[in-house]
């Protein structure tokens, strides 16, 4: 507990869209599919794909693939999508999946 402390009121803004300046996506492990080039036995060969890049659903481990934040800024978002596009088109090879983590002072910002 901490005494003799002043808490001045909370500061709201009118901003309630394309705020968010930080962005933690994640995405599972690639998972094994059929579509590919053909293998010897003119069988498509299995190719690894994330299924979902997003958010985790509210009380649940299972991700909610979201393509764009609304409460994201552009700039984030702009960053996101090129990010998205790039691991389902090219998939990590890795066991794992991973959390994302775009901020906008990565992104070249200087406020």
């Amino acid at each position: 507990k901490i005494e003799n402390v002043a808490v001045e009121p909370c500061l709201g803004t009118d901003e309630i869209y394309g705020y968010r300046s930080k962005l933690t996506p994640h995405y599972q492990q690639p998972e094994k599919s059929r579509r590919g080039e053909k293998n010897i036995d003119s069988q498509p060969a299995a190719v690894k794909q994330i299924q979902a890049i997003g958010f985790q659903k509210q009380s649940s481990r299972q991700l909610v693939d979201v393509e764009r934040c609304p409460i994201g800024t552009p700039e984030v978002n702009d960053a996101y999508a090129k990010l998205r596009l790039q691991l389902l088109s090219e998939p990590p090879e890795t066991k794992r999946g991973a959390t994302l983590l775009l901020r906008q002072a990565n992104l070249g910002d200087k406020h």
